[in-house]
């Protein structure tokens, strides 16, 4: 991140979270409880310093294979430069035509449920959460100091602050963690065991965070519900672009879940998916 970036967000941070039990002075003196502002940027929740990732400013480093990572933040900040004679070339095969689902329901939704929960309660969404506010009031800021018509400017400010993304509403969030997370696995049920979706040992989690962000539309075929659409999950659910970073998802998990379902329905008829527990849109 540049540096005049850095003083933005943490300017923005500072003014959200102060004031701070301890002064900047006693940095170095206490241990620091750190809040992530961006993916590396990151500030203390009792004296208001900033830490801001980079080669030579950043004092907690960990040596690993392939470069130096900052134990703050686990941004990696200085890569390892290997010959091409360290390198040795490896390959792996696996029969993927006789590779079968794994799929035990029993303990399914057990996960499923905590990918749920962790997406949309978790201190992660929390703190992602804070940062959209933060870019927010970053946006408008400029958008005020340039506007033309600065009481048209500050109208549409107001009514902007009134949407309901002002907040963070965990009890709203805790509210949607059962109904979606019955529906996420009541269709990977009925694609895995009616029409032989393929489910690894592994791919559980990113195929469940993949049917959560279609949910924000939902998925409907031949007139018959697969995923329903769940309008709230547009405003909790943090930007596609986080996954790879504070979530460790890729963030094609979508689409590929999305080419998952459309594979597993390519042969699929109303009756049939009726026939396996799926509901007609309303």
């Amino acid at each position: 991140m540049t540096t005049l970036r850095v003083r933005e967000v943490s300017a923005l941070w500072t003014v959200l979270r102060q004031p701070f039990v301890l002064p900047k002075a006693s940095f170095g003196h206490h241990e620091c409880k750190w809040e992530r502002l961006d993916l590396d940027v990151l500030g203390c929740l009792l004296c208001g310093t900033i830490h801001a990732c980079g080669d030579g400013a950043c004092k907690c480093t960990q040596e690993v294979e392939d470069g130096h990572v900052c134990t703050l933040s686990g941004v990696v900040i200085r890569e390892k430069r290997f010959v091409q004679t360290e390198f040795i070339a490896h390959a792996h095969l696996t029969d993927c035509v006789t590779s079968q689902s794994v799929f035990e329901e029993e303990n399914a939704a057990e996960e499923v449920r905590n990918v749920v929960e962790h997406m949309l309660c978790s201190e992660t969404s929390k703190m992602l959460h804070l940062r959209n506010i933060m870019c927010c009031v970053g946006k408008w800021k400029h958008r005020l100091k340039h506007a033309p018509n600065l009481l048209v400017a500050c109208a549409e400010l107001m009514q902007g602050l009134a949407q309901p993304m002002r907040r963070f509403d965990l009890a709203g969030r805790k509210a949607l963690v059962d109904s979606v997370t019955r529906s996420i696995l009541h269709a990977i049920c009925g694609l895995v065991y009616n029409f032989h979706m393929p489910l690894k040992d592994g791919e559980l989690k990113t195929v469940a965070v993949g049917m959560l962000y279609l949910m924000r539309q939902g998925v409907v075929f031949e007139d018959v519900v697969i995923l329903p659409a769940v309008g709230e999950l547009a405003r909790f659910l943090p930007s596609e672009s986080m996954l790879s970073a504070f979530f460790d998802i890729r963030g094609r998990t979508i689409t590929e879940s999305e080419n998952r379902v459309k594979f597993a329905l390519r042969s699929a008829t109303r009756a049939r998916l009726l026939a396996a527990g799926f509901g007609m849109r309303r």
